[in-house]
């Protein structure tokens, strides 16, 4: 739900308005105006209570021009749109003060549309430290990425996990444990994002916050204004984000990771993981992420698979990193809680992409110890 405020001279079209915005179902009118507030009386109502849109009549233009002064100075998250009988024309002097314009009376689906354009336009702005992962297909090793990525950033820093999977995230199952609350609980419940009680949602990780998907599904799903609303808030509180997305996404999920400053596509170098990135890299371009916030993880790599050069250029996008097909490190972590440990070639490998997502130096490459028997059979020292 998004609040409002109303603005009109004109009685009869202020209630009419109202009604217009009561019926779209989504837009509800915290405070609406008759006539022209002082510019001083309007400030002080903004500061109490920031709306998410206003609308203003433009019947008298120079009055609205006021209004619309006032409300982009003293609440300039709001979306602002002018509304008027007739046909709209207006001049660069209304283009610079509202976001959009609406002939009254407009149908509900219509008003509805404008808005839903204008508050997307706004308020998409990557964000530098917001990361997701994403599989290529199923199995590709994205979560495992996220959680171990995140474990080792928040080494340094206060990290949060989300697993945006909300039916099918499989974090408590590979780290072993019972989710505290759930992201569901919390999509539930909009008005606790910044409240003291978001604590109930989170399960903790080591060092580590973590929002689990209790894999039920919200009906209706959540919508992008919801995820925008939840990454404002988490912004705030944590210095990193790591986001582990479906391998399939909605509609609201593909305008969420154009909030992202990365989405990491992870894919195993194989033909068939390899085409199914390139599906998903078309469905992000389709949804307006750009190329330039986006990068390829290769994960499970061998010595005879596809080198990251052919990658980068059948994707036409550059692979970020390599991570070794090293199932010995990995396999005790499954399952168990543990993180990978640091000192192993997949250890590194996750350090490295945490380092250059941290913007720190890369960690010192430190050779892998053979045991002594083994230093014998090869020949070692």
């Amino acid at each position: 739900m998004l609040s409002a405020y109303l603005i009109s001279d004109d009685k009869y079209r202020c209630q009419a308005m109202n009604n217009i915005l009561l019926q779209s179902g989504k837009l509800l009118v915290l405070r609406s105006f008759e006539t022209f507030p002082a510019s001083p009386v309007l400030a002080r109502m903004l500061t109490t209570a920031d709306p998410d849109v206003a609308f203003v009549d433009m019947s008298i233009r120079q009055e609205a021009i006021v209004c619309a002064q006032r409300i982009r100075e003293s609440a300039p998250n709001c979306i602002v749109f002018g509304f008027v009988p007739g046909d709209v024309q207006p001049d660069e002097e209304l283009r610079g003060l509202f976001h959009d314009f609406l002939r009254f009376p407009v149908e509900p689906e219509d008003l509805l549309e404008v808005v839903d354009h204008a508050l997307l336009h706004s308020r998409v702005r990557p964000e530098p430290n917001l990361f997701a992962f994403i599989p290529a297909k199923a199995g590709s090793g994205a979560s495992t990425l996220a959680w171990n990525t995140a474990a080792r950033m928040s080494r340094e820093r206060k990290v949060l996990l989300m697993e945006a999977d909300l039916t099918c995230g499989a974090l408590s199952f590979l780290l072993n444990v019972t989710p505290q609350g759930s992201l569901q609980q919390l999509l539930n419940k909009p008005e606790e994002f910044s409240s003291f009680l978001l604590r109930h949602y989170m399960t903790q990780l080591g060092k580590v916050d973590a929002l689990l998907s209790d894999r039920s599904a919200i009906v209706p799903p959540p919508e992008w204004e919801t995820y925008f609303r939840l990454i404002d808030a988490m912004i705030k509180r944590y210095s990193y984000l790591i986001l582990d997305m479906p391998e399939r996404l909605d509609a609201a999920q593909r305008q969420l990771l154009r909030r992202a400053g990365k989405v990491f596509i992870v894919a195993t170098p194989d033909i068939v993981a390899i085409r199914m990135a390139e599906r998903t890299i078309a469905e992000l371009r389709a949804a307006k992420v750009a190329d330039e916030h986006m990068a390829i993880l290769l994960n499970r790599c061998g010595d005879n698979d596809l080198r990251p050069s052919t990658v980068e250029s059948f994707l036409g996008l550059p692979v970020a990193q390599e991570f070794p097909h090293d199932h010995w490190s990995l396999n005790p972590t499954v399952g168990t809680g543990q993180i990978l440990q640091w000192e192993t070639n997949l250890g590194r490998s996750v350090s490295k992409l945490a380092a250059s997502l941290l913007g720190t130096p890369p960690p010192l490459e430190k050779p892998v110890k053979v045991p002594f028997t083994l230093r014998s059979l090869l020949g070692t020292r």
